[in-house]
């Protein structure tokens, strides 16, 4: 499974649609994390060098292997 564009730009995306920021981000990274556990044999997480999504942080880093294209 590949999840793309994961800037901070478009990732979280916040439309506003309940009372706070707070709780938009929030329904952002459960949509994030159903995304990720979607996947069956292998996860591909494609971000920028810089600007990358702040939801990437959270991600334990010895499960990450990185690669520059």
């Amino acid at each position: 499974m590949f999840v793309i564009n994961l800037d901070d730009r478009s990732m979280p995306l916040i439309f506003r649609v309940s009372q706070t920021k707070d709780a938009d981000e929030l329904q952002e990274r459960k949509l994030f994390y159903v995304s990720m556990t979607r996947a069956s044999e292998r996860l591909y997480l494609l971000h920028p060098r810089q600007n990358r999504s702040r939801f990437m942080y959270d991600i334990v880093p010895a499960t990450i292997v990185e690669r520059a294209c």
